[in-house]
């Protein structure tokens, strides 16, 4: 606790006033003796929104700072205060704890002259502890204040009034932890401990011990001898006992509240009674047998060490010791305690040392002569510590008991706030136990609830009363009894709820004659006032929830008479409670039966009505004169020009009748047309809506609010509500434009008609068609014109006011002249620049739900208004390509989005390859009709060229987040647009699906674009389009992924293998441009990265389930025919996998050491720390953990050296040095290259790697797919197999394949453990540290691997093989799969490899983790579970059925009717292929795509049939080389003859030294051959002249993730190259491919087959 430590961050510093800015930052540097003075200037009552305490946090920690240094002045924060108060503080003054210099020191005499008293610090502080108490009144997040325990030092004050200045605060305090638990835990029954401390860090104890009720005087025996002879003479019985008792106050009870505080004395029987003179005489004296303090505590007896010697008694008699179980708080009222009094000193000298029970008593006489500051110090010492608290409490009630009667008003306050206290932080049982217990045995009307009900009660016989003040307070504190269950009832008794003439009804008619008062109040006066009625108020607002029918009860007693007159009245002080009148009643009326009913009996309606149309009118004229909220008070939220008040008013009135509205039914229906048909109700609304800047935001949508409801109640209201000119006025408000009246004949006019009449008659005479045409030629004419002036300037920028437009837009058109109203106006056109408006998108991004709420509003108005469905389509693309346009010129403008850095000399730095690279260039052209850019493009390059600003160096991280919205924002309403399938079909039909791709290929795009909400949804958007019409989008998506990675050839055809980026990234080397032309620049690069990167996870989010219909069984992959255009991806993006990680090693090799972890990406990685360790991301002197635990703590350096771990003395040095260096470098552009570069090289393969997991689980979809189906499912499966397979090779291993190459890294991992962990005489073992721990990371994301292939539940259970799994009447065909079978193999490839490891001495040495994972794998191999059913020795082998690839079939007849709509023969056949014969899509195809595409661009964007799949002509000769298709696949022409049916392995090919450690080729396993083209061999037509680069593997996880993608290739298959098959790789020729799998095996066909049984695995177990 202490100091606030948060800071107010961007979104708090946006809603700060220029006022409250400036009173924080004068508060917090002025002298403390200015400080009191300034606090009181600030306006009290609060005229304007709820703050936020963020703001304050300057001042809080001033406040903090004063209050601890006066704590600690006056020995409060050790006990109870110890010396009365001056002006030390302000003499002296505080210095800050972040300031060097102090406080100018303030003399006596300029104190003098500010008014303060001899006690200033008092004053100081109570200025401060008020002061804090209205911001948490008034601030939200008031979980920030944490001086708390500040006021626990405070409670130890002996002043009464800075004690209860403190429980004030403390109460907010406890309202804040109460509020905190209901939410948390309503049900619990116990303090919450953690909760506690962080909001009320206060003792309990002492709070309890305030709240203790008070003890009954006691009067010594002097004082009785002095009551007996004070008795009048000739006075008899029962009138002297009278007369006695009237002249003692002693006589009062000590539970009768009102009697204590109360300017008479009451009788006897505790009736008030006419003072008596004598007692007037007296005066105050009278209460002096109040002023006796006694009490009982224990004292600890002393140790014997305490004097250094043996105290015990040489008797043997033990010594007695008293007994501590009579009751402290009730000391003894026997008249012989009191014969002789005794002091403290008196009672000390009797007990001596010893220990037990003992007495204190300090007669009344002390307070007259001494002050309670000087008799507390001459009494605590030697009081026990747990007592002194105590003894403070005593000595304040007496000396205010005896002192006056302000001063025992005072005391019951102190006592009232702290019983609130604990009323708010006590639960239920707490509080009944230790609080109410002892007042539950009191007479009912001496209990506290009706004690407190009483302070209530209006003066009699000539008493002034309880102040206001006081009342407040109790008020208080019966509302926080209301959240007790076992109190609340007894609140509504004392209250007397139940009566008209009830003590609440009394009050709050009292209340109301106060706000009618118009006369000139005291400044204290009206504060205390106003205070009184805030709490009244609260207290009303509490009662309805607190027990049952309480809301019932309250309406019968005739509350809405006495509301509803407060609300007729129009004074200034009236206005400040009215809107919480609404409140209320907005509460109330929806809860209770019949409350509606009797609101309306008592002219309730027509009260709101008046009252609404007379705050309209002077709220108005009060803005116009300049009267309203000051300039110097408005923020972000005050967007209105109206006083506080009024607007609050307003704000509840429009709530209450919407709310209204709401409820319809029944009689509402009647009563609600009667006040739609009130003159004053529609005058204000039109007020309201035709001046939306003076009445703000929240009233304004209000108002619109109302107005739709009504319609949409009531739709027969239409013309009452376009007579009084609402929907022609709002229209023209949202547009900024008026609205033009159609010509009409003179004879329709009808001169006596109202004009709002003849408006709507003449509106209605406009055919729907003609105003249609007119609209849409509207927009059409609008596509892309600059627009002069602000964007939506009749639209305010602020959540509300744009949500409820759209809504407005359906009540109007609900009605046909309203429908013609809306056509002839431009509202939804101007609507739509909300997008592109700066303002009104930072309204939208600031509440993430909302623009995805204006796209669920279209969406309902298209589907009840039909004719409106292509207008908003137009309206809606057209805004599409505005906003595209907008966020595409931000590119080259301010030189936005992902780029790399170059010198552009004098220091200056420019991005790499000019504006041409940053513009951009377009990925995939388009029709002219739907480019985004339009003929426009070289004007807005032009622009471009002009306004470059991307010459120096600068952060633009605000400008990219600002992009980013720009695109998150209308993503997230096409969300909500296309949550209705049929909105999002006819979407695409309106040829949207290209507008909306071209944003995943926006050059303004930042590098870490796909870390953001915008991307996000952009793949949500994509995924809706792609599952509603995937024929339409997906080839257009695949295409433009191909294009954007075909742009990275460059970078994956490095034939040297040094880094590609080393010109940009390499420090203290000048960064310049290539003049060679052998690079492409930079920043082409790394925006085509980012291209890549966002249209990769698009891909993942196309083949994810389904959203609209989630039950069905089809795949996008089912859906479209694009085998070739995967096979063609998928090989290129494995290439840019592999390359991406080869650069992501070179670049962390090369880049300093104090870079590393600068430019780390935080929370991504490789998906586990040994990835992450593997690709170098471990910094070279830090420690290893498997290092660590291998060498038992000891590392070994570079130089030979031994470090200690990370907690070495030199670690915090050297944290330092690299601080500095960072600070130095990050503005250099080698730095800022780096960080985009590392986190682009590091996330793309994390993106690649979940498309292909997508694709491959889309790859079958049903149980028994057919023929061709499941063809080009292997021809994928095959492609993506191959590709993760080259991610394991280096160049010296390529020649292995399959899981050989796994074990091959596996053991050249563990052999660098082994020569690392024992390093051998003249071992190399530069860099040690880095390489163990690379090779422990590697060994165990391989062991990881073979754990999941070993486990049954992920091979055998998963969908993929009940997919291909095949039956009995199967066995023989190419696609027999047997998956037992493929279990066996997998784990006879595993298990010896494990075993190995096992007998090993690494096991002894290795980590916990790789550990875990061997035991894992030895135990599900061991327990052999689902291998039932595998082959066995001696069973009959299966021989496959020759394969011959299938050609795809186009349906004639259906080829015929696309002929016959006038489509050419190619076209359609396209058309058929690639929609699977689907007769609609394949006529939406060529409709919708090619049809409509421009005849220059119609053969780049066509998709045509792939080669192998056109049906070969009949003289066409057998060959034997591949056939590339147009696509880029390739198919080889043995597929298309018949071949040998065995696909065994030969034996020749076994391993030599373990035969068992490799699986047999294929005997359950697909026939690989099936339908599989030839990647491989494409791979190496393209590079058969070069060699590969020397790339090392990729990531291994990349591999393991894809291990239900495709099982062919993880068998281990040697290629037709290797040595073992002789002559292949000698015979080889140039440019000839190396052949596909399918090819290896078909040339090992025949052979006589390693076949792996369970047998064989078994012998290995």
């Amino acid at each position: 606790m202490g100091r606030i430590k948060k800071a107010a961050g961007p979104k708090h510093e946006a809603t700060v006033s220029p006022a409250v800015a400036e009173f924080v930052t004068k508060a917090a540097s002025l002298p403390v003796a200015q400080l009191p003075a300034h606090l009181q200037s600030f306006p009290h009552q609060w005229p304007f929104p709820r703050g936020d305490l963020y703001h304050w946090i300057p001042l809080l920690n001033r406040f903090d700072t004063i209050l601890e240094r006066f704590c600690q002045e006056y020995g409060l924060q050790d006990g109870p205060q110890n010396k009365p108060f001056g002006r030390i503080l302000l003499e002296a003054g505080v210095p800050e704890e972040s300031k060097s210099g102090v406080d100018p020191k303030t003399s006596t005499a300029d104190l003098d002259k500010r008014g303060f008293a001899p006690d200033g610090d008092k004053e100081l502080a109570s200025a401060i502890l008020s002061f804090s108490r209205e911001l948490l009144e008034n601030c939200g997040n008031r979980s920030l204040y944490s001086s708390s325990d500040r006021l626990g030092g405070i409670l130890n004050t002996i002043d009464l009034s800075l004690l209860a200045s403190a429980l004030q605060l403390a109460t907010r305090l406890a309202q804040r932890y109460h509020a905190s638990k209901q939410r948390g835990n309503t049900a619990s029954q116990h303090l919450n401990n953690a909760l506690l401390a962080s909001h009320y860090n206060i003792d309990l104890d002492k709070v309890q011990h305030l709240a203790n009720p008070f003890s009954k005087p006691t009067r010594s025996a002097k004082l009785e001898r002095q009551a007996s002879s004070s008795k009048l003479p000739g006075s008899k019985g029962k009138e002297k006992a009278s007369v006695s008792q009237a002249a003692h106050p002693s006589s009062v009870h000590p539970a009768d509240l009102a009697a204590i505080v109360s300017q008479q004395t009451p009788t006897a029987n505790g009736s008030a009674g006419k003072r008596d003179s004598r007692v007037s005489e007296q005066g105050t004296s009278q209460w002096s047998e109040w002023g006796t303090v006694q009490m009982r505590y224990y004292q600890a007896p002393p140790s014997s060490q305490d004097n250094g010697k043996n105290t015990s008694p040489t008797t043997p008699t033990p010594t007695r010791r008293p007994s501590n179980l009579s009751r402290v708080s009730r000391p003894s009222t026997s008249d012989e305690s009191h014969d002789v009094p005794s002091t403290a000193s008196n009672s000390k000298n009797e007990e001596g040392s010893q220990g037990g029970m003992k007495s204190l008593e300090i007669p009344s006489s002390k307070f007259s002569s001494a002050s309670p500051v000087s008799i507390l110090n001459d009494n605590l010492a030697g009081l026990p510590k747990d007592a002194q608290y105590e003894l403070l409490t005593r000595i304040r009630v007496a000396d205010a008991m005896t002192t006056s009667l302000s001063t025992r008003q005072d005391l019951l306050a102190v006592r009232l706030l702290a019983l609130t206290n604990l009323a708010y932080v006590y639960p239920d049982a707490t509080f009944q136990q230790k609080i109410l217990q002892q007042d539950s045995d009191e007479p009912r009307r001496l209990q506290l609830t009706y004690q407190l009900a009483d302070l209530l009660q209006p003066p009699g016989n000539g008493d002034s009363g309880i102040p206001l003040h006081l009342q407040t307070v109790a008020l208080g504190t019966l509302e926080s009894l209301t959240k007790h269950k076992s109190r609340a009832p007894d609140v509504c008794a004392a209250l007397n709820i139940n009566v008209n003439h009830g003590i609440l009804l009394q009050t709050l008619k009292k209340a109301a004659k106060g706000l009618a008062s118009e006369d000139d109040t005291p400044e204290d006066h009206l504060a205390n006032h106003t205070e009184w009625c805030d709490a009244l108020f609260s207290l009303l607002d509490a009662l309805p929830t607190s027990s049952p029918r309480t809301s019932e009860t309250l309406i019968a007693a005739g509350l809405f008479d006495v509301l509803i007159d407060m609300l007729k009245l129009r004074t200034d002080i009236a206005e400040r409670y009215h809107y919480k009148i609404l409140t209320f009643l907005n509460t109330i009326v929806y809860t209770v039966r019949d409350a509606f009913q009797t609101l309306a009996n008592a002219k309730g309606l027509d009260t709101i009505s008046d009252l609404l149309d007379y705050e309209v009118v002077s709220s108005l004229e009060r803005a116009q004169d300049g009267e309203g909220i000051p300039m110097a008070w408005r923020n972000q939220v005050i967007d209105y020009q109206i006083p506080y008040f009024q607007q609050q008013t307003l704000r509840w009135v429009f709530k209450f009748v919407n709310h209204m509205m709401s409820h319809g039914g029944g009689t509402f229906d009647r009563l609600l047309r009667n006040l739609i048909d009130s003159p004053q109700l529609l005058g204000g609304l039109k007020t309201v809506i035709v001046n939306p800047k003076v009445f703000g935001a929240s009233i304004w949508s209000g108002g619109v609010n109302v107005l739709s409801s009504f319609i949409h109640n009531e739709p027969t209201s239409y013309g009452i509500i376009a007579e009084a000119g609402l929907s022609k006025g709002l229209l023209e408000s949202v547009s900024a434009e008026t609205i033009q009246e159609p010509e009409i004949d003179n004879k329709e006019k009808d001169a006596s008609s109202p004009d709002g009449e003849h408006q709507t008659q003449s509106t209605a005479n406009v055919p729907a068609s003609t105003a249609l045409e007119q609209f849409e030629a509207r927009i059409s004419s609008l596509r892309f014109q600059d627009r002069e002036g602000p964007l939506a300037r009749g639209i305010l920028p602020a959540g509300d006011a744009i949500l409820v437009i759209p809504q407005a837009f359906g009540a109007i058109c609900l009605n046909n002249s309203g429908l013609n109203l809306f056509l002839r106006s431009s509202a939804m056109s101007t609507f739509f620049e909300v997008f592109e408006s700066p303002e009104h998108l930072k309204s939208m991004s600031g509440e993430s739900d909302l623009p995805r709420a204006l796209g669920n509003s279209f969406d309902e108005l298209v589907r009840h208004y039909p004719q409106l469905k292509g207008p908003v389509m137009r309206s809606v693309l057209l805004m599409i390509r505005r906003v595209f346009i907008l966020c595409h010129s931000r590119a080259s403008k301010q030189a936005l989005g992902a780029k790399l850095w170059i010198d552009a000399g004098n220091g200056n730095h420019e991005a790499a390859g000019g504006i041409e690279a940053l513009s951009g260039k377009p990925l995939a052209p388009g029709p002219q009709d739907l480019n985004p850019l339009g003929q426009n493009s070289d004007v807005i390059m032009k622009d471009a060229d002009g306004d470059h600003q991307g010459s120096t160096l600068v952060a633009d991280s605000t400008a990219d987040e600002t992009t980013a919205a720009y695109v998150g924002t209308v993503m997230k309403f096409l969300c909500g647009f296309f949550e209705n399938s049929n909105i999002c079909a006819s979407f695409i039909n309106a040829h949207g699906v290209e507008p909306v791709l071209e944003y995943a290929t926006l050059p303004c795009l930042q590098y870490d674009f796909n870390n953001q909400y915008a991307s996000q949804e952009m793949s949500r958007v994509i995924h809706m389009l792609v599952e509603s019409k995937p024929h339409l989008v997906m080839p257009s998506l695949v295409r433009r992924t191909q294009l954007a990675v075909d742009v990275l050839e460059p970078l994956c055809d490095r034939k040297d293998g040094s880094p590609y980026f080393a010109k940009y990234t390499t420090p203290n080397q000048a960064v310049t441009e290539a003049t060679d032309g052998s690079f492409v620049d930079g920043t082409t690069i790394v925006k085509n990265l980012v291209a890549v990167h966002t249209l990769c996870n698009i891909l993942f989010e196309a083949f994810s389930p389904p959203i609209y219909n989630a039950r069905t069984s089809h795949t996008v992959f089912t859906q479209v025919n694009l085998t070739d255009m995967y096979v063609k991806l998928i090989k290129s993006l494995g290439r840019l996998h592999r390359v991406c990680v080869w650069e992501e090693i070179l670049l962390q090799k090369a880049m300093p050491e104090t870079w590393k972890e600068a430019t780390k990406v935080k929370g991504y990685g490789m998906g586990s720390q040994e990835a992450d360790d593997v690709f170098g991301l471990i910094s070279r002197d830090e420690t290893a953990l498997e290092g660590e635990e291998a060498q038992q703590g000891a590392v070994v350096n570079g130089n030979g050296n031994t470090d200690t771990a990370h907690g070495s003395p030199g670690a915090s040095n050297r944290m330092k040095r690299r601080q500095s260096s960072i600070r130095k470098d990050e503005n250099s552009p080698q730095f800022q290259n780096v960080r985009v570069l590392r986190y682009l090289l590091s996330q793309l393969p994390s993106s690649i790697v979940p498309f292909f997991q997508g694709l491959g689980k889309a790859l079958i979809a049903k149980r028994r797919p057919d023929t061709y189906a499941r063809q080009s499912a292997y021809m994928v499966a095959d492609a993506m197999s191959t590709a993760t397979l080259e991610q394991l090779k280096f160049e010296a291993f390529k020649q292995a394949g399959g899981l050989e190459e796994v074990k091959a890294l596996l053991e050249i991992f563990f052999d660098e453990v082994k020569l690392l962990s024992n390093p051998s005489k003249g071992a190399d073992m530069t860099d040690a540290a880095a390489r163990l721990a690379t090779a422990y990371g590697g060994i165990k994301i391989i062991l990881n691997l073979y754990t999941q292939i070993s486990a049954a539940k992920i091979v055998v259970e998963s969908p993929q093989t009940s997919a291909i799994q095949s039956n009995e009447r199967d066995r023989g065909q190419p696609h027999y799969f047997l998956p037992q079978q493929f279990l066996v193999e997998l784990r006879m490839a595993v298990l010896p490899v494990v075993r190995s490891i096992w007998d090993s001495d690494f096991v002894d040495h290795a980590s916990s983790s790789i550990v875990k994972c061997l035991v894992e794998i030895l135990r599900i191999c061991l327990e052999s579970s689902e291998e039932g059913g595998a082959y066995k020795r001696g069973d009959k082998l299966p021989i496959r059925a020759k394969h011959t690839h299938r050609v795809y079939n186009i349906a004639e007849e259906k080829l015929k009717a696309l002929k016959d709509m006038g489509y050419l023969d190619e076209y359609a056949r396209e058309a058929l292929y690639r929609c699977y014969n689907g007769q609609h899509a394949a006529q939406e195809y060529c409709r919708d795509f090619i049809a409509s595409l421009h005849h220059d661009d119609v053969e780049q964007l066509r998709f045509p049939i792939p080669e192998y799949d056109q049906e070969p002509e009949k003289d066409t000769a057998d060959v034997t080389t591949t056939q590339p298709a147009q696509s880029g696949a390739t198919v080889s022409e043995w597929e298309r003859t018949p071949t040998p049916a065995a696909n065994m392995r030969s034996e020749e090919h076994a391993p030599a030294n373990n035969r068992d450690s490799a699986p047999a080729a294929d005997s359950g396993t697909p026939a690989p051959q099936e339908g599989t083209t030839d990647s491989t061999a494409t791979a190496s037509d393209s590079t058969a002249s070069q060699p590969a680069p020397a790339v090392p593997n990729g990531p291994a996880q990349a591999f393991g993730e894809a291990i239900t993608m495709s099982i062919d290739n993880l068998l281990n298959f040697p290629d037709i190259g290797s040595a073992d098959v002789p002559g292949a790789q000698q015979n080889s020729t140039p440019g000839r491919a190396t052949p596909s799998t399918a090819e290896q095996n078909l040339v090992l066909a025949g052979k006589v087959a390693d076949l792996v049984t369970v047998n064989d695995l078994d012998d290995e177990r």
